[in-house]
């Protein structure tokens, strides 16, 4: 159900983008400088409107990617730490379990 579902979307997207494409397919020129820095570095390409809109998009995405990666990096260390503490805890509750003889369960314990 959800493979179908996302070969869906994944198909309207593609449509999309192709009428995106189709339509804007005409060069734009596309300058590095303004007109009043021109005689500095001046750098013109004629690029199909299509192609600067996808890799605009595709580069917004991945700033915003990246962007949200580093920001949440903080928060994944956190918990990495957490983790490794619990898991310590754990081996040490464990290993006091054995030493103290109490290897079964707390429950079958309990109904003894």
């Amino acid at each position: 159900m959800f493979r179908a579902l996302r070969f869906i979307v994944v198909l309207l997207i593609a449509v999309v983008l192709v009428l995106v494409a189709v339509a804007n397919r005409d060069p734009v020129p596309l300058q590095v400088m303004p007109n009043a820095l021109a005689g500095i570095f001046q750098i013109e390409f004629q690029v199909p409107l299509f192609v600067l809109m996808i890799v605009l998009g595709g580069g917004s995405f991945a700033l915003g990617f990246s962007w949200e990666y580093l920001r949440e990096w903080r928060i994944r260390a956190e918990v990495r730490r957490s983790r490794r503490t619990a898991e310590k805890l754990e081996r040490e509750v464990e290993d006091l379990r054995a030493q103290s003889g109490e290897v079964e369960d707390d429950v079958l314990a309990l109904l003894k």
